[in-house]
């Protein structure tokens, strides 16, 4: 049972065009390998407002500066930050353990900017996700939290289902081969809560596919709409 609530507690280089008309369209084009993406943007803006320009950038979009900052070489044009973004808040109502889960992950990542005269790039590394889950169950509710790698967070859930259903199945197997290494009334309980969970991995298999594509999406999407925001500014010329 304690790995069927583990189980459903955790059950979620880019080559991108930079001319602004194709903007609207980065998240569709983003492919994520292994947890990281880097974007190279041609642009004349000269380097020092390239510079100046991200560093706004990065106080408006983090909201403080100096907290996020871990590199500033003005002379190189390089900044290297430590960012955090919120993703899609997940739900999930369990009825056979008369539970509810809400999941509220956060991307972590470093982000390194390197401008150029003639160019910039923006490159996402070292991406993780920070889950907090609030759980509720007879009327108790928990908040536990969990550190996973971009893998972890995003793996294949069918896989991990169909691999619980079929080790609950050799359960039953190594029972019924040799039924003396339980009582009779033991054997017969035992076999039936294997077939309850096999049951629920089963249902929980289209649930299952349809939040890892929800995930990997919705990591894409937070790194292409924060890759889209910095293209926009930090290629703006404010002659003011």
């Amino acid at each position: 049972m304690k790995k069927l609530i583990i189980l459903l507690m955790l059950s979620v280089p880019i080559n991108l065009l930079a001319q602004n008309s194709q903007i609207e369209n980065i998240e569709d084009s983003i492919i994520i390998t292994n947890a990281s993406y880097s974007k190279i943007v041609e642009s004349d803006v000269p380097i020092k407002t390239k510079f100046l320009n991200a560093k706004q950038w990065i106080a408006k979009t983090y909201g403080d500066y100096k907290a996020v900052l871990q590199l500033e070489d003005d002379e190189n044009g390089k900044i290297i930050i430590k960012g955090i973004s919120p993703l899609e808040k997940e739900t999930d109502y369990n009825q056979l353990i008369k539970s509810s889960y809400i999941r509220y992950p956060k991307i972590r990542y470093t982000l390194t900017i390197d401008c150029r005269d003639d160019k910039f790039r923006a490159k996402f590394e070292s991406i993780s996700i920070q889950l907090t889950v609030t759980s509720s169950m007879d009327g108790i509710t928990r908040t536990s939290e969990y550190d996973l790698s971009y893998e972890e967070y995003t793996k294949d859930q069918v896989l991990e289902l169909n691999q619980a259903a079929e080790k609950a199945q050799a359960k039953i197997d190594a029972i019924q081969a040799d039924p003396s290494n339980l009582k009779k009334k033991e054997a017969t309980k035992e076999i039936a809560l294997q077939l309850q969970l096999i049951a629920a991995y089963k249902a929980k298999i289209p649930e299952g596919k349809e939040q890892t594509t929800k995930r990997r999406k919705a990591v894409r999407d937070c790194l292409g709409r924060l890759i889209k925001s910095l293209t926009e500014s930090i290629t703006v010329v404010d002659d003011f």
